[in-house]
Order: structure tokens, then sequence, then C-alpha cells
């Protein structure tokens, strides 16, 4: 069950102007758009050998668009900076030593047009692994002591030949309102293809960030409280 917190900062900066504008037409040099996401599975941290086997195959990293469409449960994080007076150049931000991917995040413009489809999935994508690996996942839903009709519904994989092989099928993931930007080269983003680890289960985004760049205002600085933070795992009494 994913938990999403889209999060806007608009820097305007100060300067002494000869004509005064009204405050309707002052646009922001700078936007930086933050999507947060808590995606998690009761019982299932991190999906066990799935998670393990689709981290492998996607080296480890995250891509931009997994905080709105998290395939495996786990924190994910999605920045986007749109500069107006530079669009489509790096910048840089600064985080909380809480956050735990070092001392800052690199934002670069995509060098392909970024895709964020709902149905992507790592573990139905991958190819050419080498054989042995095998899992098996069971879907069960609802409340209460037993369990309903038609439960548990079982997804396998296996890796044979080189190939990646399914049976059975996965519960399609519930649609979530986009309320998001279409992130194209005028956008510096993180994760990128060059920085892009995946969030740490006990990162926090709480303290001061800083984003910095060329001609970027140096008001751009905000502080993240709880409550636009990463959610705690689920706890499940059984």
């Amino acid at each position: 069950m994913p938990s999403t917190k889209p999060c806007l900062v608009a820097a305007i900066a100060a300067g002494v102007a000869l004509v005064s504008l009204p405050a309707a037409a002052q646009q922001p040099q700078a936007e930086l758009h933050i999507d947060v996401a808590t995606h998690s599975a009761p019982g299932m941290p991190g999906m066990g050998a799935a998670g393990r086997l689709a981290g492998m195959m996607g080296g480890g990293k995250a891509s931009y668009g997994m905080a709105r469409h998290p395939a495996m449960p786990g924190k994910y994080l999605d920045l986007a900076l749109y500069n107006r007076n530079r669009p489509g150049t790096a910048a840089r931000q600064a985080i909380p030593e809480g956050a735990r991917m070092g001392p800052h995040l690199d934002l670069l413009p995509p060098p392909r047009p970024v895709e964020t489809a709902r149905d992507a999935n790592p573990i139905a994508n991958a190819t050419g692994q080498a054989d042995g690996g095998r899992g098996r996942i069971l879907y069960y839903w609802g409340c209460g002591e037993t369990v309903g009709a038609g439960q548990p519904r079982e997804f396998s994989f296996e890796v044979r030949d080189g190939e990646f092989r399914t049976t059975g099928d996965a519960p399609a993931p519930r649609a979530v309102a986009d309320a998001g930007i279409s992130a194209g080269p005028e956008y510096g983003l993180w994760p990128n293809d060059t920085h892009g680890p995946m969030v740490p289960a006990d990162a926090s985004l709480r303290g001061g960030h800083h984003v910095t760049g060329e001609a970027l205002p140096d008001s751009m600085r905000f502080e993240l409280q709880q409550a636009h933070d990463f959610m705690p795992a689920l706890d499940v009494e059984r």
C-alpha cells in the first residue's frame, strides 16, 4: 500500500527593482517538485527473495518516477527542478545526514524522455539472468479471522535457460491520482542514470535542504518536517 507526499518548493529572488510589479505577475525563478513515497506490504519487508532478485536485476539503482509507481516495498524519492533562467541545467541539493545518501543529490537533465509507466515491473521485464533463481509470492486480501474464497492468489517466477519465466498473475496495483509533472529535458531530475541509489530503509528527509546551481537564487533553502517525511513501516500483529 503506497503512500505518496508531493511537495513544491518555489523560489523568488529578492532584489531592487525600478518598477513595482503586482504579486500575481511575479513568477518563481525555480520550482522544485518533491515526491516522497513509502510502499509497504504486511509481513514482506523488501519482498524477501523477490525484492533481492529485483534489486540485483536493477543494479541496486532507482529511476525517476518510482515514487509515483513503486514496484516493490520500500522508500522512494523523486526530485524534479525547473530552472526558469537556465532550463535543463544540472543542480545539486544538499540533504540532511539522516537521509543516508551522502551530503548531496545531483539533479541532472534526462538524456531521453522519462518513462513513468504505471505498469513498469522490474521482475517482469528482466531477461538474460543466470539460471537457478526462483521464488513464489502468495497474495491475500481483506480482513478477518478466516481466509476468503479464492485466496491466496499465487505468482511464481524462475530463471531457466537464461530467460525469466513467470506463472500465475499478480493483482493489478491500485491507481493513484496522477498530479505530478511530465518531466522532460527542461528539468533536472533525481534519480538519474549517473546518480540514483535506492533509498535506504532507515532514511529520513527531516532537516535542512539547500538547492544550488547556475542562475538559482540562494533562497532555495527549506526545512522538511515529519509531515513530509517517509512513513514508518507497517506494524501488523498476528
